[in-house]
């Protein structure tokens, strides 16, 4: 994933200082650091979860849709 400074909006300059779990959730809260321009600024991301959709035939058997 590519983040942007929000001071002077590099791209490739960024660095991950401090990452941490949120307790009881799927999110996590990183604090980053523009190398270019000093600015210090803090992201969540949210693990998105993909289940497949399922077919239950009258048997009652699962089957992958």
């Amino acid at each position: 994933v590519r983040m942007r400074c929000p001071k002077c909006e590099t791209i490739e300059r960024i660095e991950t200082i401090n990452t941490r779990m949120i307790e009881s959730s799927t999110m996590v809260w990183r604090r980053r650091r523009c190398t270019k321009c000093g600015k210090k600024f803090s992201t969540v991301e949210k693990k998105v979860l993909r289940v497949a959709p399922f077919h239950v035939e009258r048997w009652k058997t699962l089957d992958e849709w």
